[in-house]
């Protein structure tokens, strides 16, 4: 298995925040307030609400992992080519001629 692109986890990046877009829909929260909260062991009221907290702590939670990954892999990139990201807004954003 080849290692994934920048692109591909920002694909990834991209989908998790849609399904964390739809929690805090859904119960009225930004994610990283209900994150600091379900982190001090807070439990829900309505025991219908557990299965959607604790996807959305560990969406959340790989949310975090994947965007760390994506830094680390632009990181070591830059590290070796200081026109990397450059090239990365060439191939996905090209200038066309005006």
């Amino acid at each position: 298995m080849k290692p994934p692109t920048p692109f591909d986890l920002l694909s990834d990046i991209h989908t998790l925040k849609s399904e964390l877009t739809r929690f805090e829909e859904k119960y009225g929260l930004l994610t990283e307030t209900f994150y600091a909260w379900y982190l001090e062991g807070n439990e829900p009221e309505n025991d219908a609400w557990v299965m959607d907290f604790s996807e959305w702590a560990g969406l959340y939670k790989s949310l975090q992992i994947l965007t760390d990954q994506y830094n680390e892999l632009l990181k070591k990139q830059l590290r070796r080519d200081k026109r990397a990201i450059v090239r990365q807004f060439q191939s996905h954003a090209p200038i066309s001629p005006a």
